[in-house]
């Protein structure tokens, strides 16, 4: 899975390194719920969580 990232939420991202299973994770549920109905605002949810 490819995500843009600013240098913000790279730094937010790197701080949270030791949770990266748990991200990863919500990325994929935020991501893959519904391929039919996709949520465009996906990454700005998830990364609202972050930063």
């Amino acid at each position: 899975m490819i995500m843009p990232v600013n240098t913000e939420e790279l730094e937010a991202l790197m701080d949270k390194s030791d949770k990266y299973d748990e991200i990863i994770t919500q990325v994929h549920s935020l991501f893959e719920v519904d391929k039919i109905k996709f949520d465009i605002e996906w990454r700005d949810k998830f990364m609202s969580q972050l930063v």
